[in-house]
């Protein structure tokens, strides 16, 4: 009934004359149990993080777009890290510590291109997810799917 949250989540951008773009952030976040009684009981969770939540993530991503942006026809390629520190499924108060249900902590790479034609009108866009094929949880502990390749197209009409 009673969560403290503190945290700080910082970000930046760099370009470099529309050739380059590199963004990044990361995430800290600390969210404590802060009732002291539960039914009238001392709570053993008093000052614990919650569980199921990450509390140290971010990403970096760097974008190339080779073609001058006066050009009809654009292309453009993204390179995406993400990253996530492990963390607990369950009080981090419970329990043997060395038995603890730990949430792993993951780093993941995305690639995608993108190609645009007519002005804009026409997007062509294919990006690999988890390239690497890591192994990713969710915050339940429940595995998400693996390496993925997704195709897309977009027509927009005047």
């Amino acid at each position: 009934a009673n969560v403290r949250t503190t945290g700080v989540e910082g970000g930046v951008r760099l370009n470099y004359r529309d050739f380059v773009q590199l963004d990044g952030n990361v995430t800290y976040q600390d969210l404590t149990d802060r009732t002291r009684f539960d039914e009238g009981l001392p709570n053993t969770n008093f000052g614990s993080r919650v569980p199921n939540v990450p509390y140290l993530f971010g990403n970096v991503r760097l974008a190339l777009t080779p073609s001058p942006a006066t050009a009809t026809n654009r292309v453009r390629l993204y390179a995406t890290v993400q990253s996530v520190r492990s963390f607990y499924l369950t009080w981090e108060a419970l329990g043997d510590p060395d038995e603890k249900n730990v949430i792993p902590g993951h780093t993941t790479l995305d690639l995608e291109a993108e190609y645009e034609i007519m002005d804009g009108r026409l997007n062509l866009s294919a990006t690999i997810r988890n390239v690497t094929d890591a192994r990713v949880y969710d915050n339940f502990n429940i595995q998400k799917p693996g390496r993925a390749i997704h195709v897309k197209t977009r027509f927009f009409l005047e």
